[in-house]
């Protein structure tokens, strides 16, 4: 069985950031309120573009600061700490 740490990054590294951002959304340990509110934000931006541009958000702006967080505070980690993402 695959963890939802191992699923996110393994989307991620296969190019597959909605789905990524997604799972990383609902997680809860290491991370901060405001860096899960990014990610969730970052995927609404993915799945509702249009409502975002119209309320004056850069949905690209938003998306691009979602996946620093993910690669920071997500993937970063499970690399150092496995040696290498298998």
């Amino acid at each position: 069985m695959k963890t939802k740490v191992k699923q996110a990054i393994e989307l991620y590294r296969n190019g597959d950031i909605k789905k990524a951002l997604g799972l990383a959304k609902t997680f809860r340990i290491g991370l901060t309120k405001e860096e899960r509110g990014q990610l969730a934000r970052g995927y609404e931006c993915i799945v509702h573009k249009a409502f975002y541009e119209s309320i004056g958000r850069n949905p690209k702006e938003e998306i691009e600061k979602a996946k620093a967080i993910f690669e920071k505070r997500i993937y970063q980690p499970y690399v150092t700490a496995k040696g290498a993402v298998s």
